[in-house]
């Protein structure tokens, strides 16, 4: 669940004359980095996560950034490493959805030659130009793991309700930002050797105009449960 709320979390960015690109509610400079801290409900470091834009290259409709991320808990220790492309076309920022499964489960799973892992479904997409009012496009993508082609795990993840519920003003230790405020609900039912399970959470993002991410507040029926802030950001 945590690599799940740092993805959502995730900002990007690239450099080259991406005029489509750079003047949206993201970075797009090859070299941006920034770093987000994540909080419990009582103020408790949990963990941080630092991004970084590694290239930028000319995609078949627009731009597509490589991005490293890294993970860690609140004692310094290493959680995950990621590598994976973003892209930004037709003034709409693209996530592949398969990207916010933990790398690091993935691979204990391809550790086995009898092991394989199939993924179905479509981009998470952030327009360019947001304003107060909109509704953005639900996203899913499915993971299944199978043993000598029997499937073992299923997982659903769907990102669904996403709107933009107005504009504000933000401080946070990166600094003040303008931002827009945007919520979204996060079902994810998962199935192992036939027995079900479903977790449905609520979030609250603020994304600053080529900044992207500056805060995210995740709730589990209406409570706060985590939030998470951006602590550092160069650009």
């Amino acid at each position: 669940m945590k690599y799940l709320l740092f993805s959502l979390a995730l900002i990007i960015g690239g450099n080259v004359y991406c005029q489509t690109c750079n003047d949206g509610y993201y970075p797009f400079n090859a070299g941006a980095s920034w770093q987000l801290s994540s909080y419990t409900a009582s103020n408790k470091l949990t963990d941080k996560s630092t991004s970084t834009i590694n290239t930028v290259t000319k995609s078949t409709n627009g731009f597509k950034a490589n991005v490293t991320g890294t993970g860690e808990d609140a004692k310094g220790k290493e959680t995950f490493h990621s590598n994976y492309d973003i892209e930004c076309a037709n003034n709409v920022f693209k996530v592949d959805m398969k990207n916010m499964f933990n790398p690091d489960q993935m691979n204990a799973y391809k550790e086995s030659k009898d092991m394989s892992i199939e993924f179905d479904g479509d981009n998470l997409e952030t327009p360019k130009n947001l304003k107060v009012g909109d509704s953005l496009k639900t996203s899913s993508m499915t993971m299944t793991v199978k043993n000598n082609g029997d499937v073992m795990v299923t997982m659903v993840m769907v990102i669904y309700d996403r709107y933009v519920q107005g504009k504000e003003d933000l401080t946070v230790p990166a600094g003040t930002y303008s931002c827009y405020k945007i919520s979204y609900k996060t079902r994810v039912t998962s199935s192992y050797a036939g027995i079900p399970m479903k977790n449905t959470f609520e979030t609250t993002q603020w994304l600053a105009k080529g900044i992207g991410m500056v805060k995210m507040e995740s709730y589990n029926k209406g409570k706060l449960s985590s939030y998470t802030l951006l602590t550092k950001f160069s650009n």
